[in-house]
């Protein structure tokens, strides 16, 4: 009988556990990949890791290359010696990356007082190409 009590709380903790591991994915991006399909899957706390390659992300009407609105998202190019993470314009694009709040997630309002805001998100490891910094 001890067993089975101890059975059932080690069941009840493995699964009040493993949903808060669980919650945090990682997407991995590959050449050919979509950095924007990783973001759209993507929920908040979750890592997006881009393999070295060659990205151009939207199309050549949009504002931003990319655009990150989900708090704690981390986008890490994963990048090592001559084997670079590169966005690159798609043509036309003002900016490559844009993190703002969903609430004021506007790059064309105005670009000298941009959205401000504490998303949490983080980003590393990109080259971008072609870009208004």
């Amino acid at each position: 009988m001890h067993l089975i009590y101890r059975a059932v709380l080690i069941v009840l903790a493995t699964g009040l556990l493993v949903p808060l591991a669980a919650r945090a994915r990682t997407h991995v991006v590959q050449p050919g990949d979509s950095i924007r399909a990783a973001l759209a899957r993507a929920k908040a706390g979750d890592r997006i890791a881009v393999l070295p390659g060659v990205y151009r992300e939207g199309v050549a009407d949009d504002p931003t290359a990319l655009t990150v609105t989900l708090d704690g998202i981390e986008l890490v190019g994963v990048s090592w010696p001559g084997h670079p993470v590169v966005l690159e314009n798609a043509g036309g694009q003002s900016y490559g990356l844009w993190v703002s709040p969903v609430d004021s997630a506007d790059p064309t309002a105005d670009p000298e007082r941009p959205p401000c805001g504490r998303s949490g998100a983080t980003l590393h490891g990109f080259v971008l190409s072609g870009f208004t910094l």
